[in-house]
């Protein structure tokens, strides 16, 4: 019965202490300083700086880009491939904060010294999403979050082909991808020296914890038509088993540790210096026990 009682205990414990954590990995570009000047936008390094401080609070690794040039994206990307490929178990996230397009339903992110007159200068000039999802299919990992606050207007020639907004993605199996809008639509960049109104909501939403991922982009959501009265709606595509948390839940109440523990009395007694005793006591106070404990006392203190 003491057996029963110390795994209920550990039960309730073991739901609020985190997981023990995986290698979680995060690429951020923020391009905001174009060289042409029609393209300049006020908010992508503050938005980049942003997510990095709110990711490291999460655990995360950063590989940071400001003001990315196309072989500065490429080069990044291939370093975050080869983080994320050491470990099957990482969580893998790229963030984009500047100017990105569509044509022919690929998505293209700007980097800053692009001249992109027509849609044939894209190929050659921009940067293509699906390198990115391609760098984490590669890496086979367990999950991996796209995030692109990329859909903000611009004036880039209205040639045909060139469309405003970003196109709709088909997330690949473990992959999780939000956009600033819908498709089609265009995001608002929101006021100078702040950050872009997605992204600060994202931030926002990404800090409560113990709460699920698709969970925190309906906050997401909610907020960002707030701030724009309607006129941007976030969207995403999701392929994702189970839950992923950026932040655990808080720890539970300890008087619930306690009533589990003490819920009912031994049915034997051992000796102080036995080790089943001595475990048994360690969940009794309330103390995490490793995985060898845990399986010490399911095939020994029966």
């Amino acid at each position: 019965m003491r057996l029963q009682v110390a795994l209920a205990a550990l039960s309730v414990m073991s739901a609020a202490v985190p997981a023990l954590a995986e290698t979680r990995v995060a690429l951020i570009v923020g391009n905001g300083s174009y060289d042409k000047s029609a393209l300049k936008l006020v908010n992508p390094a503050n938005d980049a700086a942003a997510m990095q401080r709110a990711l490291q609070s999460a655990g995360f690794q950063t590989i940071v880009r400001l003001n990315a040039k196309r072989i500065d994206f490429y080069r990044a990307v291939d370093q975050f491939g080869a983080l994320l490929g050491g470990d099957p178990h990482a969580v893998g996230l790229f963030y984009y904060a500047g100017h990105g397009v569509q044509a022919g339903g690929t998505n293209y992110l700007i980097p800053v010294d692009a001249d992109i007159q027509s849609e044939a200068d894209l190929e050659a000039g921009a940067f293509d999403v699906d390198r990115v999802l391609r760098a984490m299919r590669d890496a086979q990992n367990d999950l991996n979050i796209v995030i692109l606050d990329a859909c903000r207007d611009n004036p880039l020639p209205r040639t045909r082909g060139i469309e405003r907004g970003l196109a709709r993605m088909n997330a690949p199996n473990g992959t999780f991808i939000a956009y600033a809008a819908a498709p089609d639509q265009t995001a608002e960049d929101g006021s100078i020296g702040a950050n872009g109104i997605f992204t600060g909501e994202f931030i926002k939403a990404m800090a409560e914890p113990g709460v699920p991922l698709e969970q925190m982009f309906k906050r997401v959501i909610a907020g960002v038509k707030t701030d724009t009265h309607g006129r941007q709606q976030p969207w995403s595509e999701a392929s994702v088993q189970g839950d992923f948390f950026f932040h655990a839940a808080p720890a539970g109440n300890p008087a619930r540790v306690n009533e589990a523990a003490h819920a009912a009395p031994p049915t034997h007694t051992r000796s102080a210096d036995d080790p089943c005793e001595q475990i048994l006591m360690r969940a009794q106070i309330g103390e995490v026990l490793d995985d060898s404990q845990r399986a010490y006392l399911k095939e020994n203190c029966q």
